[in-house]
């Protein structure tokens, strides 16, 4: 498969995280402007490896292991024979049986912290690209170490709902996921690794939104949001954007509307045109951004 780089620059704001985030993606999309959101998850992992966060969640997702290995006990000697539970956070074999459930929630609640970073960056046009290339699925079996697709989508519905973005009406039907084939023992840590996960979404969202606020983090304006979709409708750049989310979502709001250009020559060409004066919109910012600083 021929992959191309998507290269997005994002104004670290005192964060220390590098100026480009490089996505891997399908050549075909190479002048998709309107998957650049993807590019805030990216840039998550970096501020995630920055911000020492793997530190940060380290306890509590031990914390919500042991508690429901715990809870789950007979199951867990079912699944591995005999062992006291006393001994669960200091017998060393006792807590290599259970690795697996920890190195895989820690991961997932990265991969929580990316989306829900995404989330926040971008708004609702995080939401359309999530949509964009991964419904109803990319084929394969779930990764263990990515929260299932389900749970994706309930923390990002979540998030929005504690960040005010807006939802997009029956999300989560839209995807697909296949299992993977696991052995029982196995599976029982995954899903103790899922649970723990979906425990800890909340502080993640937290700390997502004291990362941004820290930092003061520019925000989306639905104003200027507004005056570029007046711009876009004249297919012609906009010099009102200030960040990159607006453009993208202005963007998202002309690709969603059918009627967006009734000429029908423009509406042949709507989705190259649509790209074209995105790219120049963001260009036009750069200038400006250049011109104040």
């Amino acid at each position: 498969t021929k992959i191309t780089a998507l290269c997005c620059f994002y104004d670290s704001g005192g964060l220390g995280v590098t100026n480009f985030v490089f996505i891997g993606l399908p050549a075909s999309e190479a002048g998709n402007a309107l998957i650049i959101p993807l590019a805030g998850h990216e840039l998550g992992h970096s501020v995630w490896n920055h911000q020492s966060l793997e530190s940060v969640f380290q306890g509590p997702v031990e914390a919500q292991i042991v508690q429901l290995l715990r809870t789950r006990w007979n199951e867990f000697k079912q699944h591995f024979g005999p062992n006291d539970p006393a001994t669960l956070t200091t017998d060393l074999v006792t807590r290599a049986i259970w690795l697996l459930a920890y190195d895989a929630s820690i991961r997932q609640c990265e991969e929580t912290f990316c989306d829900i970073f995404g989330l926040k960056s971008f708004e609702e046009s995080y939401l359309y690209a999530f949509e964009y290339l991964l419904a109803p699925s990319l084929g394969g079996k779930r990764d263990v170490y990515y929260p299932s697709i389900t749970e994706r989508i309930r923390s990002l519905e979540a998030a929005a709902t504690r960040f005010g973005i807006q939802t997009l009406p029956n999300f989560r039907d839209r995807f697909d996921e296949s299992l993977p084939a696991l052995d029982a023992g196995t599976k029982f840590l995954v899903e103790i690794a899922d649970a723990a996960t979906s425990q800890l979404v909340n502080s993640i969202i937290d700390k997502v939104d004291e990362i941004h606020r820290a930092v003061n983090a520019p925000t989306l304006d639905r104003k200027r949001v507004n005056k570029i979709c007046d711009d876009f409708r004249m297919a012609v750049p906009s010099g009102y954007a200030e960040t990159l989310a607006e453009i993208i979502s202005a963007a998202w709001i002309a690709h969603r509307d059918p009627t967006f250009w009734k000429d029908p020559k423009i509406h042949e060409q709507r989705f190259a045109l649509l790209n074209e004066v995105v790219f120049k919109t963001i260009e036009v910012m750069e200038v400006h951004m250049r011109l104040k600083a």
